[in-house]
């Protein structure tokens, strides 16, 4: 019988990584949510792209820029964080769709993704 652990080993054999499965340290945990890789890599490097744009805007708000320009700023990361959770949910539907079984079995259902992205409109 297969233990969890290898279990993730096969998926990221596949290409599927498992967040909160893989930390920094390359040690595999329990928790299953899979997602697909370059799908993954792509929403993280969107996401270190949005902690730069706060920081900017920060840096704006501090040096007294004007309303516009930062109000501007705000929108554009307003949407990149939705574009962000849109990539998100994207990949987990489609791992939904792939594999049924597998994302039914670890509580990801296309009912249940459904429901998240309705939380995103």
């Amino acid at each position: 019988m297969k233990t969890n652990r290898d279990a993730a080993t096969d998926h990221m054999a596949e290409g599927v990584i498992l967040s909160d499965s893989l930390v920094d340290d390359g040690k595999v945990r329990d928790h299953k949510s899979p997602f697909q890789g370059s799908d993954l890599e792509a929403v993280q490097k969107r996401l270190s792209r949005i902690e730069g744009q706060i920081r900017g805007i920060k840096k704006m708000i501090t040096e007294g820029r004007d309303c516009k320009d930062v109000v501007t700023q705000f929108a554009a990361v307003s949407h990149a964080l939705e574009q962000a959770a849109f990539g998100l949910v994207t990949s987990q539907l489609t791992y939904c769709i792939e594999f049924p079984q597998e994302a039914k079995e670890a509580g990801y259902s296309v009912e249940e993704v459904k429901k998240l992205l309705s939380k995103l409109r």
